[in-house]
């Protein structure tokens, strides 16, 4: 009697193809019909969803191949319910027929006998010409209504990061929201990518995937528009982590944004420099200074000058490129003319507070609260014990008291007065870090406008 194997692959969820269970029952029907002996070992079954347009990706296609060139020939005959299920690529389809065949064995479709005479040849090749005609027209006709969903603002992809599906369109989603601004504005204030990324494991946050962040992981979405409400797509396929195509479709203000134009595109200017792991000099103007022609902001790079990122981009044409050093000078000395060398006192805190560690502390006594939700339930329903449930809940207060601790701490540093000191002197020294005179420099200004044709500021007070 001679061996038959069964190669089963299901791609779509189309009604007119038969589930794997039904397809397995046709070639068992037709194997016992034409005396063929079909054993369980070689029964190839590729998951549900997988493509057959390529060979290459499809794990138990390969397995087949690789069986099949072993000596003694473990098989006869390959059954498959349809040609199609082979492969819907006529090269694919010619090569690996070929080598089945150099190696004794028939390749043979349960549902569409081919007979035996020299005309089988042209039913088969016909065969495979229509199978490869239906996937590269449905794979044409799916990117049609793929691009008429974007046009229509409606995305076609699982929601980044972020996010949620809500009526057809990204909703932020509120925790997860909090994590993007963070990495936007940790970013941009000097952080590098693992440095960001190391935050976040650090306060217990996962990818959608539920894994851990990465250096990679935080640039993309660094990269990715749709946090400024932009639909992006690429007819191409993926893009990965890699630059996006020529063709990739953009559509704006299809849901809300979770970070600003302006944080947008001070970040890519940031990022176009290559600090995703170079850290930009620390800066006391940081976040103030805008350009007089676009109004973009001026970002700090680590050449130790500051750019309008609005130049950067193309969409401004001036260049408003100087040395940070210069710029603080110019504003230290338009500050000290405008108080008049007054006696002006302001309260400072040795330690300025950074907005994202009560938001990153809350995040972490949350879920410290939810383990403890999650074990008493756990008890009552009788799947911990009294010993366990004691001690593993002893622990989870003993972090939540720390945590809360940490957050009262960052309570009381908002409160004032440590010490007092001139406002010029303490810009002009050296004692004081950059980040401290940016939080005073805050404090004081709402903005300063840089005009390069000029070369003159002007500040703007709260």
């Amino acid at each position: 009697m001679k061996t038959a194997a069964a190669y089963i692959r299901v791609s779509t969820n189309d009604q007119m193809e038969y589930s794997p269970d039904s397809q397995l029952a046709c070639i068992r029907d037709y194997a016992s019909k034409n005396g063929y002996l079909l054993l369980d070992e070689y029964i190839f079954r590729e998951d549900d969803g997988i493509s057959g347009r390529g060979a290459a990706k499809r794990t138990e296609f390969q397995r087949m191949i690789s069986q099949a060139k072993r000596q003694p020939r473990p098989f006869d005959c390959l059954l498959l319910w349809k040609f199609s299920r082979f492969a819907r690529s006529r090269a694919d389809s010619v090569l690996y027929k070929t080598i089945l065949r150099h190696l004794g064995i028939e390749v043979v479709s349960v549902s569409e006998p081919l007979g035996e005479d020299k005309t089988s040849i042209l039913v088969e090749a016909m065969i495979e010409a229509m199978d490869e005609y239906y996937s590269v027209n449905l794979a044409e006709e799916v990117r049609r209504g793929m691009r008429e969903k974007i046009l229509r603002g409606e995305p076609v992809t699982a929601p980044p990061f972020g996010y949620r599906i809500e009526k057809k369109h990204f909703v932020p989603e509120p925790d997860e929201a909090g994590a993007v601004r963070l990495m936007y504005t940790d970013f941009l204030q000097g952080s590098t990518a693992r440095e960001i990324a190391e935050k976040l494991n650090a306060a217990g946050f996962q990818t959608r995937r539920g894994g851990g962040w990465e250096a990679r992981a935080v640039c993309y979405i660094l990269k990715n528009p749709a946090y400024r409400g932009v639909l992006r797509w690429n007819p191409g396929g993926p893009l990965g982590r890699g630059p996006a195509e020529t063709d990739t479709l953009l559509k704006p203000n299809c849901h809300e944004a979770i970070v600003s134009a302006e944080l947008w595109d001070a970040v890519q200017s940031r990022m176009q420099t290559g600090a995703t792991h170079r850290r930009a000099p620390p800066c006391a103007l940081r976040g103030l200074v805008y350009c007089s022609d676009c109004g973009s902001l001026l970002v700090p790079s680590s050449s130790g000058s500051m750019q309008c990122c609005g130049y950067t981009h193309g969409k401004c044409s001036v260049s408003h490129c100087i040395s940070i050093q210069k710029l603080e000078s110019m504003v230290i000395a338009l500050l000290e003319n405008d108080l008049q060398a007054t006696a002006l006192n302001i309260s400072f805190s040795d330690q300025a507070e950074k907005e994202e560690e009560p938001f990153l502390l809350r995040h972490q006594l949350n879920r410290e609260h939810a383990r403890l939700k999650r074990l008493r339930e756990a008890y009552l329903n009788g799947a911990e014990p009294l010993a366990d449930y004691t001690r593993e809940h002893q622990t989870i207060e003993q972090v939540c008291r720390t945590l809360e601790s940490r957050l009262s701490k960052i309570k009381s540093r908002a409160a004032p007065v440590e010490f007092k000191k001139d406002v010029i002197l303490l810009l002009r020294g050296a004692d004081v870090s950059a980040e401290q005179k940016n939080a005073l420099l805050h404090a004081l200004i709402q903005r300063i406008v840089f005009d390069r044709r000029q070369n003159l500021i002007r500040l703007y007070y709260r």
